[in-house]
């Protein structure tokens, strides 16, 4: 664009309010009211007068208009329209309600459950000297295309002036002016809630719902060699024993941070968890920033814990299993080690968020008694034992009957057949009910269940991706009430749902074994983690055995920034590889047919 600026024409005449100095060089223009064309569905027209228009007039172009809703019966009623509005291929872009005293930068104020719809300037023009009047809208040429024909987020005039042309990264000198519509919801969980709508398969969701990092509460500290009688400063820290079992005065809004070390205790392996938070102010446990905190053993979570998140700690046993295969049974007395791991047994609407469990007889058992727990992010391997007669311990054993249990965006594999990813199964007097399992990566060794000898109801199964690894939903029981299947990606596997009365089963693919035909297309899944902006998980399938797959990054990792992939079971060594983002793409080095990542980023 050689640093030539266009000329814009503006024909729609608007009643100005507010201007707003755009820290990139340019204004913004609010208006009361929606200004969106007349032609435009005829269900907004209720939503018109109480919405607000923003004229962008900075470095890029374009008119956002956000429409505010007081119930989530009126949100519900619009949103098949808002879908119908969105480009074919654009993503939906999730942010949230701003608390109390909080302040996000930007032109927007966050302080209302609101949907944004992002469009052109209809009705502009745009001009080079010396080139075309160029008009903004639809019918867009299909010189502004991607190669896939899809339509880039951004378009700009040719260098001679002529044509409009997609822009794909960053660039500089000239306006960028918007092409697709975008669409992006401002949640609060309760009037708009992304778990109660339907979000259609295959629309990608940049969700920048970062969870509040701001310090309500004391900020207190311990450490390996802490003491029960220090003040539980930095420089003085409390023992992790007697703080997690509430002996030392935590409050609800209070952080405890671990100083770096490892955390060990025997003959009692595991530390147990009796922490009180509230909705408004809720516990942290985490490493001190900067620092690597592992745990030699487990925690327990116990009654009366609630709203506890614990994140970012490595939980393992050092001991080593037998040489050898031990006694059948799951629990066996020649392993002769701790157990380990993390026993979800007592809490209530607490989060598990980015652990790295590896090395324990089972990595996360999580049952009837946790309420709504939410297991995020975490990277689960090499958890369980060989007996005489299979693999014992899995990675996730779970049970559930009130509530919502959610595993999301985990990584795991299991060391030995007879073990499982997941494993959501209950004999004769268990329950596995009211699951939402969504974006697990799963792959080598052990099968991803949910089912077991009762009838189960309430099982969402959503987004997952499975290589070498059978799913099954639904087990022995007679009959099961409701499922949802949709999304998946089993590769190497079966995927398979037994005896419900009620099933949606939409967009999976199934390749069963290695014999059956690929798609024509490499595929890569980058999921951003929702609780660290500067994390990932990639996923690549190399179905062309191409040497390079190139990977869009939708804003996730940024332009210079470089994006460094770990092996999941080698988080804390070097990375794989060191990739710089170019023009919104990582180009990664393949060689296998599947490959999976931790990617963390390093900000430019």
């Amino acid at each position: 664009m050689g640093g030539v600026k266009d000329h814009i024409l503006n024909v729609v005449t608007v009643a100005v309010v507010a201007l707003w100095a755009a820290p990139s060089l340019g204004f913004v223009s609010v208006h009361d009211g929606g200004t969106w064309p007349a032609d435009w569905p005829s269900e907004l027209e209720s939503c018109r007068d109480r919405s607000r228009t923003y004229e962008v007039a900075t470095t890029v172009r374009e008119s956002v208009y956000e429409i505010p809703f007081e119930t989530s019966d009126d949100f519900e009623r619009i949103w098949p329209t808002l879908l119908r509005l969105r480009s074919e291929d654009a993503p939906l872009r999730i942010s949230r309600v701003e608390e109390p005293g909080e302040t996000v930068p930007g032109m927007f104020r966050n302080d209302t459950p609101a949907v944004r719809i992002y469009t052109p300037v209809y009705g502009s023009s745009a001009q080079k000297p010396g080139g075309r009047m160029l008009p903004v809208g639809p019918p867009w040429p299909q010189s502004i295309r991607m190669p896939d024909g899809t339509l880039p987020e951004y378009m700009a005039i040719s260098e001679d002036g002529m044509r409009w042309v997609p822009v794909v990264g960053k660039t500089t000198g000239g306006f960028l002016h918007r092409a697709r519509i975008e669409i992006e919801l401002v949640t609060d969980g309760r009037i708009l809630d992304i778990n109660r709508i339907l979000v259609p398969a295959g629309i990608a969701i940049i969700d920048n719902r970062a969870p509040v990092e701001e310090q309500k509460g004391a900020s207190w500290y311990v450490s390996p060699q802490g003491q029960a009688d220090n003040p539980g400063t930095a420089d003085a820290p409390w023992d992790l024993a007697s703080t997690l079992e509430g002996r030392r005065g935590v409050r609800p809004g209070d952080t405890i941070y671990l100083l770096e070390g490892t955390y060990r205790r025997r003959p009692n392996a595991m530390f147990d968890v009796r922490l009180e938070g509230t909705e408004e102010n809720l516990i942290q446990i985490r490493p001190a920033p900067g620092q690597r905190v592992a745990i030699d053993g487990g925690l327990s979570i116990l009654r009366p814990s609630k709203r506890v998140w614990i994140r970012d700690l490595e939980v393992f046993v050092s001991e080593p299993l037998p040489s050898g295969p031990v006694a059948a049974g799951s629990k066996s007395t020649n392993l002769r080690r701790p157990a380990g791991g993390l026993s979800m047994q007592g809490g209530a609407d607490c989060k598990y968020i980015n652990l790295v469990i590896h090395h324990c007889n089972q990595a996360i058992s999580c049952w009837k008694g946790e309420i709504n727990p939410e297991i995020y992010g975490c990277v689960l391997y090499e958890n369980g034992w060989l007996s005489v007669d299979r693999g014992r311990g899995h990675c996730v054993y779970t049970q559930n009957d009130l509530g919502i249990k959610t595993i999301s965006n985990c990584i795991m594999t299991c060391p030995y057949d007879g073990c499982y990813t997941i494993h959501a199964y209950g004999a004769d007097q268990a329950s596995v009910n009211n699951y939402l399992l969504t974006e697990n990566i799963c792959y080598g060794k052990g099968p991803f269940l949910v089912g077991g000898a009762t009838p189960s109801q309430g099982i969402r199964v959503h987004r997952n991706i499975l290589y070498g690894v059978d799913m099954q939903v639904g087990y022995t029981a007679p009959y099961n009430e409701d499922c949802e299947i949709l999304g998946n990606v089993v590769v190497n596997g079966t995927l398979e749902a037994a005896r419900f009365r009620k099933m949606d089963w939409k967009d999976n693919l199934v390749l069963p074994t290695s014999g059956v035909v690929r798609p024509s297309e490499d595929r890569a899944i980058l999921l951003p983690n929702r609780y660290d902006r500067n994390r990932a998980h990639l996923v690549l399938f190399n179905w062309r055995q191409v040497n390079t797959i190139e990977v869009e990054t939708n804003r996730c990792i940024e332009d210079g920034d470089t994006a460094e992939l770990y092996d999941p079971e080698d988080l804390f060594g070097n990375p794989v590889a060191r990739i710089t983002c170019r023009n919104g793409v990582i180009r990664v080095p393949v060689q296998k047919e599947f490959s999976v990542y931790v990617v963390r980023v390093v900000r430019r």
